[in-house]
């Protein structure tokens, strides 16, 4: 019995139902429960988010500092390995004696031409020493050592020519500016570029050159110079893996010329001079970090700096402060999210609680809705220590499993009378196909056996009269039989079964009348023969009864009148029912298996009848 169903009788006496809907008692009691949880949890949640808010911008604003200054102080650090590599190199080419001696002895000479030109041997020697000093790894692109009077020499990457090289040292290097620098530079170190190749045009990339002197001689008539080049990209590739998409470098040389910008939307090129001023005007440490507005809208940016003290070159980090902003928007958003997920958790959370105070109240309410007091002796509360609500709510439930086992007997009755109105039926159309066979007596003899076998099984009345699939179908095969025996060739049956039907349990005589109606409603107006086909399946919890015949298709009206029946009948709207069996087996199945049946009734594509019955089981 479903809960929310009231049982009774009418003037007549005959059972009717009335379905009653559960209410949805929300008190105040239970709004005010609710509302002071959620006061709280509201309140809670709400200074939560201030605080956390606040201290997530503090705690990221000085993570993103941080995080800036250890990338500034990592790619200081790189700029400064990558200029002391290319200085070691050119160190190790200074103290090389065979170098020394030949450019001592062509600066004594002062011959304006190039000795190794002429001198195979020497030139081999020098390169050799060169290469040595360079490496298997080739750590420089090219290691050139030269003077003021035309004698040059290199490893790496060769020039284009000798007369293009013979033309550079003549009419396009500063070689003075060169020396001068040299000798103005406490450490005897100059860093130029990135510049063009041009000792070869021909090479695609620009190069840095790192200049030293050749031998202890700084002086404005130095033995020679040392030019020490690597490929520029090489540098950038070493600087920028490992940074934030959001941060600028810019690269400024020893005398605050940008070299190299990753980002001008960040940096553009005009502020070159104000971002340089800036950076170098922090002297309190190495790697400073501040605060900066740049541009006609004043955007706020932060920015840190780094010195490579070989080369005097600066590396200076810049990033937008609406960068770090939008992270710590993205964050305060997932915290949002995140409160409102919590919060609707807590106010659920806070109704299942208000519910939960507040059900007795409702059970009970809902159980006195769901009773016939005309019927019902309700028990005294007992005078004991058990809260008061919940006693009236114990007694409520005791009296309604009573009044739910009245219902079932109620019930039961009901099954049975239905069962009771189809015996006469079938019993008419059989006596008269005995009383046709008169004159066989075997045939006779045979057939009231399957009439006994039939009435027997049809007039059980028990406490439980439910029976099998498995019964259905043998009931119903003694039925068919006995209409062969009638109609004999005009007749062709045949039952299929399939699956467990011994394990499904339903009402007895379901089955028998579908096929008894194809006799009495479908057959009437056709020809000879007549073919029934009866399928019974059950398997994985589902069976199913497919009945099929050739007689009249089902009319619109009459499955319509059908419907309104069975609705009717369950529904209290109709006392009785009588007619065709189908509507009594549909009804029956209904009000023990309530909404776990369904039924169809069509007209398949071969014009055949159909009939199907099918629901679950245990």
């Amino acid at each position: 019995m479903k809960s929310g169903t009231n049982w009774g009788y009418d003037e007549k006496g005959a059972i009717e139902e009335e379905t009653v809907k559960r209410p949805f008692v929300f008190s105040n009691f239970q709004k005010r429960i609710l509302q002071s949880y959620l006061i709280i949890i509201v309140g809670g949640l709400v200074l939560f988010y201030t605080l956390v808010a606040v201290m997530v911008r503090e705690s990221s604003l000085k993570t993103a500092e941080r995080n800036q200054i250890s990338m500034c102080i990592k790619v200081s650090q790189q700029l400064e390995s990558f200029m002391v590599e290319m200085r070691n190199v050119g160190f190790q080419v200074m103290m090389n004696s065979r170098l020394i001696q030949d450019f001592g002895t062509f600066s004594d000479d002062k011959v304006n031409d190039n000795y190794y030109g002429d001198h195979i041997v020497d030139h081999i020697n020098a390169v050799s020493a060169l290469a040595d000093i360079n490496g298997i790894q080739r750590i420089a692109t090219r290691i050139s050592v030269f003077n003021k009077y035309g004698d040059y020499v290199s490893s790496g990457v060769m020039p284009q020519s000798k007369t293009y090289a013979d033309d550079v040292l003549r009419n396009r290097m500063d070689i003075d500016g060169i020396v001068s620098r040299l000798v103005l530079n406490d450490e005897h170190i100059y860093v130029e570029g990135p510049h063009p190749d041009y000792w070869n045009s021909k090479v695609g990339y620009e190069m840095i050159s790192l200049y030293c002197p050749l031998g202890n001689k700084i002086q404005d008539d130095m033995y020679g110079i040392i030019e020490i080049q690597q490929d520029f990209q090489k540098l950038v590739q070493t600087l920028l893996p490992g940074l934030d998409q959001d941060m600028a470098v810019l690269l400024f040389d020893s005398g605050g010329r940008c070299v190299f910008n990753s980002m001008e939307s960040i940096c553009p090129p005009e502020y070159y001079d104000f971002y340089y001023s800036q950076a170098s005007g922090n002297q309190d440490s190495r790697y400073g970090f501040g605060r900066i507005k740049v541009g006609s809208r004043a955007q706020e940016q932060y920015l840190s700096a780094g010195i490579s003290e070989t080369s005097g070159w600066m590396a200076v980090m810049v990033r937008n402060k609406s960068s770090i902003v939008n992270v710590i928007q993205d964050i305060q958003k997932v915290i949002i999210v995140a409160i409102f997920v919590f919060m609707v958790l807590s106010a659920y959370m806070a109704y299942r609680i208000s519910l939960k105070m507040t059900k007795p109240i409702n059970d009970m309410i809902v159980s006195a809705q769901s009773i016939s007091w005309s019927n019902l002796d309700m028990e005294a509360l007992e005078d004991n220590d058990e809260n008061e609500i919940m006693a009236l709510n114990n007694t409520f439930k005791e009296t309604l499993k009573r009044l739910s086992e009245s219902m079932q007997l109620e019930l039961g009755a009901r099954l049975n009378a239905l069962q009771s109105q189809m015996n006469p039926h079938f019993l008419y159309n059989t006596l008269s196909v005995i009383s046709a066979s008169a004159d066989q007596q075997e045939k006779v003899e045979r057939m009231c056996s399957r009439l006994s076998d039939m009435l027997r099984y049809s007039t059980v009345y028990e406490e439980e009269s439910n029976s099998t699939l498995e019964d259905e179908v043998r009931h119903t095969e003694n039925y068919l039989e006995l209409m062969k025996d009638r109609y004999e060739e005009n007749l062709i049956y045949d039952i299929e079964e399939a699956g467990n039907l011994d394990r499904v349990k339903v009402p007895r005589v379901i089955l028998q009348p579908i096929v008894e109606n194809c006799f009495k409603h479908g057959f009437g107006e056709n020809g000879f023969p007549w073919m029934i086909h009866v399928a019974v399946t059950a398997s994985d919890g589902h069976w199913k009864i497919h009945v099929r015949n050739n007689g009249r298709p089902f009319q619109e009206r009459d499955l319509k009148e059908l419907n309104e029946k069975v609705e009717g009948f369950l529904k209290g709207e109709q006392k009785k029912i009588s007619g065709i069996g189908l509507t009594n087996t549909i009804i029956r199945l209904r009000l023990l298996y309530e909404e776990r049946v369904e039924y169809e009734i069509y007209t398949g594509s071969d014009g055949y009848t159909c009939v199907v019955l099918k629901g679950n089981y245990k």
